[in-house]
């Protein structure tokens, strides 16, 4: 189904709600509650009042709350004033403002502007990638995979499947 580019959606986990488990947003997504598991997505945002125990994965990362994990962001991470993490954190721009506190480890890959070259080297570190990019996953809906079975996949199987090594 396509959109138009005019609409923009968001989706939201509301303060007072806890989820727990894989979620994976598809647009802008703003975190006001507790979350846990894997998170993926092409914009997130955790407000003052999320708290995320997590692996997330996502183009650009927003965080005004606190985070205990693993971040991954193929383009940016921003840590904003009242924001508490206690993680590792790969990306190739990280922006830290006065009065963000930040706990753990960073990984900053030079030149890894886009998710096929922050994969490459992530594989090259840990022999494996955690990632499934945008276009692996069109190849995949290509091979017939639904975008439910393809939120379900195991990277290292898609990356099976489509011959990556």
């Amino acid at each position: 189904m396509a959109t138009s580019p005019a609409r923009s959606s968001s989706s939201c986990i509301s303060q007072g709600t806890r989820i727990s488990g894989r979620v994976d947003f598809g647009e802008m997504a703003t975190i006001d509650g507790e979350a846990e598991g894997e998170i993926t997505g092409e914009s997130i945002e955790i407000a003052p009042s999320g708290v995320v125990m997590a692996r997330i994965t996502a183009n650009r990362l927003k965080i005004s709350g606190q985070v205990n994990g693993e971040i991954v962001a193929r383009e940016r991470v921003e840590l904003l004033p009242t924001a508490r993490l206690r993680c590792t954190i790969t990306t190739p721009t990280l922006v830290v403002v006065e009065g963000a506190q930040f706990e753990g480890d960073c990984k900053m890959p030079a030149g890894a502007t886009n998710s096929a070259n922050l994969e490459t080297e992530e594989m090259e570190e840990s022999g494996m990638s955690f990632l499934i990019t945008q276009e692996q996953r069109a190849k995949l809906r290509e091979r017939g995979y639904s975008d439910d079975d393809i939120a379900e996949m195991i990277p290292a199987v898609a990356h099976r499947i489509l011959g990556v090594k």
